[in-house]
């Protein structure tokens, strides 16, 4: 039994949801990145991270029925030179975001936010982590989070996800503040094969001594969607062994930008965005994956 899941379902196992709203709000420049659905109460809300020529954001649109959304409202998050919100993970009721300098590359920030009720209580992250110093290396392009215990566990993917760095977060058990955190590892992916440049990327806890990782991209016009099994929390050795590369078909959409996934009753649904939106309206395509 997966410990994390999402609790949203489809009557089909393709199709699209529609967003609408004001979307000439957002600034020129950038593109859409990550997608993660969240359900707060009876209420189902879907996250998307972007970024312009600005600032890195993400919007918060909130369901009328299953395939129609509206826009709630828009986070700005950091300003230039950190413009570049990349893929993200909610776990929980935890969102956390990796937000890059796209041009020096030599540095960006993570951001923890508490989405419990959104719009109120992620109005500022419960915290930020700078990472600087190497070239492309300390960049933060997609993250994956999961919760494990009382510990909230966030895989950092750099530029081109060549390598990822395993942040722990730990959380007061009274104020359920993050109190610290404290780096675990790092890898060096480029050697893994057949390893990506992983656009999105979700962490899904098995049991304690099992991960599944999901990359989602897209290379020479082929969209990618990568599962990996992972044997984690030995000595912080984790063994990856690519399970399985299931094939998707978007049209409009590509997992070039944004993409995102979710789990159900054992089952991967991945979205797909257009690199930008409409003035009126956003398309997110979805496919259920067994």
């Amino acid at each position: 039994m997966f410990l994390i899941v999402t609790c949203f379902t489809f009557g089909q196992n393709t199709g699209q949801i529609t967003i609408k709203g004001n979307f000439t709000q957002l600034p020129q420049g950038g593109h859409l990145q990550g997608i993660q659905l969240y359900q707060s109460g009876c209420q189902n809300y879907i996250f998307v991270s972007g970024s312009s020529n600005d600032f890195a954001y993400y919007f918060v649109a909130k369901d009328i029925n299953d395939s129609l959304y509206n826009l709630a409202y828009i986070r700005k998050m950091l300003h230039k030179p950190f413009k570049h919100a990349g893929g993200f993970q909610i776990a929980g009721h935890y969102l956390v975001v990796g937000i890059e300098d796209d041009v020096a590359k030599d540095s960006s920030k993570v951001l923890v936010y508490d989405i419990a009720n959104p719009g109120i209580s992620d109005t500022v992250p419960l915290t930020v982590i700078l990472r600087g110093g190497v070239f492309k290396e300390s960049t933060a392009g997609a993250v994956g989070a999961m919760l494990k215990g009382d510990t909230l566990i966030a895989a950092i993917a750099s530029w081109d996800a060549t390598t990822i760095d395993v942040v722990h977060f730990y959380f007061d058990k009274t104020t359920k503040c993050i109190t610290t955190q404290k780096h675990i590892a790092k890898w060096n992916m480029s050697n893994n094969v057949g390893w990506q440049a992983y656009q999105s990327i979700n962490l899904y806890l098995v049991d304690e001594s099992e991960i599944l990782f999901v990359g989602t991209g897209a290379k020479n016009g082929e969209q990618i969607v990568d599962v990996y099994n992972i044997k984690p929390f030995t000595n912080n050795n984790w063994q990856w062994i690519k399970t399985r590369s299931p094939g998707v078909d978007f049209t409009a959409q590509s997992l070039r930008y944004a993409g995102g996934t979710s789990m159900y009753n054992n089952k991967f649904t991945v979205f797909a965005t257009p690199a930008k939106t409409g003035d009126k309206e956003v398309k997110i395509a979805f496919q259920v994956i067994d």
